[in-house]
């Protein structure tokens, strides 16, 4: 809210951050080496966009969003069926 309060009326964010395609379960959050790979903290997409509008953005937009790989087989297989993106929104006030 604070950065919402920031803006001024049609003003901007672009807001870029690792994201993933359902929930990340706790056991996962608290896990260390997910958390370096900066996966353990991945946001629920569809989360970013209920949070950006209860903040008071209007229509969050999906600017950009690629696949993140997980390439080392244990952390795949601590992951299991999560997908990762990387992905930059654009809000507005």
């Amino acid at each position: 809210r604070a950065t919402h309060g920031l803006l001024r009326e049609g003003g901007e964010l672009y807001f870029a951050d690792i994201y993933a395609d359902r929930r990340v379960p706790a056991a996962l959050r608290g896990d260390e080496v997910l958390r370096g790979e900066c996966l353990a903290g991945a946001l629920y997409w569809n989360d970013f966009v209920d949070l950006a509008m209860a903040c008071g953005f209007a229509d969050p937009r999906l600017v950009e969003d690629r696949p993140v790989t997980v390439d080392d087989p244990a952390l795949a297989a601590r992951t299991g069926n999560i997908r990762f993106f990387s992905a930059t929104w654009r809000l507005w006030k």
